[in-house]
């Protein structure tokens, strides 16, 4: 076994880097849970994750990451949508005021 630490405190085993800094971002770092999923949930997941080539939890994975850039984007643009309707609402009212 020829493990070394290098200057740029790399772990590797020959060529190879064990340890790199994109191991420690959010997204790389694992939980195990318990879920409980309907079978047909389930087998639906499977089906088109072999299907796609992939794992099962690694699609449900992508599709959970999709739903949050989704659910940010919809509040995102809602919050945007609020302001100029609000902006409009206080433009009326002056012009019926003054």
């Amino acid at each position: 076994m020829n493990i070394k630490k290098t200057k740029n405190a790399d772990i590797r085993y020959g060529k190879k880097d064990l340890l790199k800094d994109t191991d420690f971002e959010a997204r790389n770092i694992g939980h195990r849970i318990s879920i409980v999923l309907p079978q047909d949930v389930l087998m639906a997941y499977r089906e088109k994750a072999a299907k796609e080539g992939i794992g099962y939890q690694t699609l449900i994975n992508q599709i959970l990451r999709s739903h949050i850039a989704e659910s940010k984007t919809l509040t995102e643009r809602l919050a945007r949508l609020e302001r100029v309707v609000f902006s409009q609402e206080k433009s009326k009212r002056r012009a019926t005021e003054g």
